[in-house]
């Protein structure tokens, strides 16, 4: 099974309205260990899943924001990520921040490695 799944959502973090099974299927996963990443379909712009009311139904399932990563660049960052083996929650937390100039987004804290 999947141990990371990237998806690209509508603009800033948005998921189909109508596809309230989405949220489920991610909460199953989270359970199950899955890390889930969402990144935008947009050229410019960042996720925020707090943003919109579908986006922060993403973020209680469960799902980690991309901000401004592309899908590429994410599922290389988490394939790499999970690869070192390290528990699934620093995977989580790490792919939330910048380590090689992967994401625009900064936080408040550097994350070397």
């Amino acid at each position: 099974p999947p141990e990371g799944p990237c998806f690209q959502s509508y603009g800033g973090g948005k998921e189909p309205a109508k596809k309230k099974s989405l949220g489920q299927h991610i909460v199953n996963a989270v359970k199950r260990g899955v890390v889930v990443v969402v990144t935008s379909q947009c050229m410019r712009g960042t996720v925020n899943l707090h943003h919109y009311a579908t986006g922060q139904s993403l973020l209680e399932a469960g799902a980690v924001s991309g901000h401004d990563m592309t899908v590429e660049t994410a599922a290389n960052k988490l394939a790499f990520l999970l690869g070192l083996g390290i528990p699934k929650e620093q995977v989580r937390y790490l792919m939330e921040h910048d380590m090689r100039g992967e994401l625009t987004h900064k936080p408040k804290e550097r994350v070397y490695r």
